[in-house]
């Protein structure tokens, strides 16, 4: 069963040829089971994600997310796994909008690729630049 980091690759054509036939062959058929002094658990299939701690994972993960910021109309930023959205606030009820338009396309996109965010880091703020009387609203995902 292919991965659905291996789907992705796939689907939307990133890599093709060799190098992709390379990445496919490490992403399918992994196993793994939980060793602890004593005793072992069963292998188990892995379907999804790629290798925790492999030097390849960054990358993987860069390709995999790389078309989420696609039609975003917010600023976002992309750290490893982390995700802000943030604007400059003129109009707050229009900022709202845009920034609810913006996680509803997000959600959408985590939905077709089995992407889940984790609602405990989720935490909407906002700052007031005095200075100037605008306000950022920040969404991180």
């Amino acid at each position: 069963m292919a991965s659905r980091s291996n789907r992705k690759i796939t689907v939307n054509r990133v890599i093709i040829g060799t190098l992709a036939n390379w990445f496919n062959s490490y992403l399918q058929n992994r196993r793994q089971r939980v060793v602890i002094p004593g005793t072992k658990s069963e292998w188990n299939v892995i379907n999804a994600g790629v290798p925790q701690g492999s030097i390849l994972g960054p990358l993987l993960f860069l390709i995999y997310t790389n078309d989420m910021v696609n039609d975003i109309q917010s600023n976002i930023r992309l750290f490893a796994d982390d995700t802000s959205l943030y604007i400059v606030v003129e109009d707050p009820h229009e900022a709202g909008q845009l920034l609810q338009s913006d996680i509803d396309r997000i959600t959408d996109w985590s939905s077709k690729w089995l992407v889940k965010f984790n609602p405990a880091k989720q935490n909407p703020c906002s700052y007031l630049v005095k200075s100037t009387n605008l306000s950022i609203l920040s969404c991180i995902c």
